[in-house]
């Protein structure tokens, strides 16, 4: 379940005339990010199913205890936890149980501590007809699974932005954008061909990103939702468009998104985003952008393909290389990324490796 587009999402109460000038950046005081860790692997408790760890979501409330999930052929691999000393399944005594009908799997997790953590995917009908919504939460002791009225819910999900409460996230799913509210699900289709990629927002905007899979890659949107209408802000094509097609996240006033490089644009003082303001903020020589952390505005890292490392530090974008032990890391697809600061983990989904930088 992977895409890579996108489109935003501006979330608005009323509407009144305003300025759509870009506005003034304020000042940011914030040190800039570490980027000069050491590395090592991760020890990784298989148990007795010899399968690999293929994460591509990683969130923590501290360097202790790490969330990671992703689709994998063994449901029972989905959901996995690190306890500072090793990893280990931790789909024990949830709904996650084997392959086939019925099963249940996870493929995002996402927190706001360590008795707040949630984790979304899908599950298989019993009778075959198709999937249905699933939904963990994990209140600090155990993961129960979540209900709600399943037409509103999240078929899979690519992406989790919360502003800071668990009471209310929003995930980036196909053909829609859901959100949490209180105990109530809200969703709000972009249509069936729509591949909903990244979510991120900022004073009280959401931003989406999705590519229409039927045009062939003629059309990469920009949507904002105005009083629960959908309404296209800027559009691009998929190769050569003038903005990447997804990871977005918010910084300085403009929202950034990545693939084959990273670009930016204004956002201005009523939530859209300025179309002429685009520009070209790093030249990615090869490969592509799978995924993009932003844990404050002058530590930002991006992962992709192949061993494409990246990382802000409100100034300038460095190129990082992991070796551990003086020895370069294996080819593969780094594919998630969380950090607090000041250590950080990333997996490799190819290999099945979690590299540690402390």
């Amino acid at each position: 379940m992977k895409a890579i587009f996108l489109f935003a999402v501006s979330l608005t109460l009323s509407v009144t005339a305003v300025s759509c000038k870009s506005p003034t950046a304020p000042i940011d005081n914030t040190p800039p990010g570490k980027s000069n860790y050491v590395w090592s692997m991760d020890s990784v408790n298989y148990g007795s199913l010899p399968s690999t760890i293929q994460l591509q979501s990683i969130w923590g409330s501290s360097d202790s205890d790490v969330w990671g999930a992703g689709f994998t052929a063994d449901v029972r691999d989905c959901l996995w936890h690190y306890n500072g000393v090793y990893w280990s399944r931790a789909t024990a005594g949830t709904p996650i149980t084997q392959v086939g009908t019925g099963s249940r799997e996870v493929g995002v997790v996402w927190g706001t501590g360590p008795a707040d953590v949630w984790a979304i995917g899908g599950a298989i009908l019993n009778n075959s007809q198709g999937e249905a919504p699933f939904v963990l939460h994990y209140d600090g002791a155990q993961w129960t699974q979540v209900t709600g009225d399943a037409a509103k819910m999240p078929l899979g999900a690519l992406d989790i932005y919360g502003p800071g409460s668990g009471d209310d996230f929003w995930v980036a799913d196909q053909g829609q954008i859901v959100n949490y509210n209180d105990g109530n699900w809200s969703s709000y289709p972009l249509g069936d061909t729509m591949l909903v990629r990244g979510i991120t927002g900022t004073s009280g905007h959401i931003y989406a990103l999705a590519y229409d899979i039927a045009s062939g890659g003629n059309y990469v949107g920009i949507y904002s939702l105005l009083n629960g209408r959908v309404q296209v802000v800027d559009h691009t094509t998929f190769y050569n468009g003038k903005f990447e097609v997804g990871n977005p996240w918010i910084t300085g006033g403009r929202i950034y998104t990545a693939w084959h490089d990273v670009w930016s644009a204004a956002i201005t003082s009523n939530g859209g985003v300025d179309g002429s303001s685009w520009r070209e903020d790093l030249a990615i020589p090869s490969g592509y952008v799978d995924r993009a952390f932003y844990h404050d505005s002058k530590d930002v890292w991006l992962v992709g393909y192949p061993n494409l490392l990246y990382h802000y530090d409100g100034t300038s974008w460095e190129e990082i290389t992991i070796t551990v032990n003086g020895n370069p890391a294996s080819l593969g697809e780094y594919s998630a990324a969380w950090t607090d600061g000041n250590q950080i983990f990333v997996c490799d989904k190819d290999n099945g490796i979690i590299y540690h930088g402390r």
